[in-house]
């Protein structure tokens, strides 16, 4: 689900899922709950910026193309309950615990005060 994003083949940035969580993937706009970090808001906000096209991927393989349209920064204990079912279709405690298991030895990691980003994507290619 939060692989992390790249320049790859075709100098085009990649977003990596693990799974296409709540079949959000197949909305026209769809998001994710990233853990924040220096270097990612700097990358997101580039790709912002540039409104560049990014390969979605999912367990590698591409699923669709997409533009970054918006993104925000939040305290994870802020987060509304409905962004949590939206993103993951858990409710915010479930969706809490896969964020740790995923990012908990990260430095930037503080519990439910941990920084994320929340990105929302414009879907452009459907494959």
């Amino acid at each position: 689900m939060f692989g992390e994003q790249r320049r790859g083949r075709y100098n085009m940035t990649q977003v990596k899922f693990l799974t296409n969580w709540n079949n959000k993937l197949n909305n026209k706009y769809f998001l994710t709950i990233r853990l924040l970090t220096k270097s990612k808001k700097q990358f997101y906000t580039n790709q912002l910026l540039n409104y560049d096209d990014v390969n979605v991927l999912v367990e590698d393989v591409l699923y669709c193309k997409a533009k970054l349209v918006c993104l925000d920064i939040e305290v994870f204990k802020n987060l509304p309950k409905w962004l949590c079912y939206v993103d993951s279709g858990l409710n915010k405690e479930k969706f809490y615990e896969l964020l740790e298991t995923i990012y908990k030895n990260k430095k930037e990691w503080k519990g439910k005060n941990t920084k994320v980003i929340i990105l929302c994507y414009k879907r452009i290619d459907i494959y």
